[in-house]
């Protein structure tokens, strides 16, 4: 699993790929959004000022895109061990 970030206030997200093996993905039940969320809030502490509220969930002004495709108008957030995700933040210029 790979997981990018646009328009973030900290360069190193925006410059640099979170790449999740796949055992760590099997290991953590990283097959939901919600599961991918609560890991990169827990594991990426840069992320968190500019992708997340404080409990944890998409903030405002958040996009979320799985394998190219807006996860708000699909009806069901498939996520793979493969997947490519990207947090976008549209409040600091995405």
């Amino acid at each position: 699993m790979e997981i990018s970030f646009s328009g973030a206030d900290d360069e190193y997200l925006n410059c640099n790929v979170l790449k999740i093996p796949s055992e760590v993905v099997q290991k953590e039940s990283l097959l939901s959004l919600e599961s991918v969320i609560k890991y990169v809030f827990d594991n990426e502490i840069r992320a968190r000022k500019s992708f997340f509220k404080s409990d944890g969930s998409l903030g405002y002004g958040t996009l979320c895109l799985i394998d190219n495709e807006d996860f708000e108008i699909q009806k069901e957030a498939k996520i793979e061990p493969n997947s490519k995700i990207v947090f976008i933040s549209t409040l600091h210029g995405g």
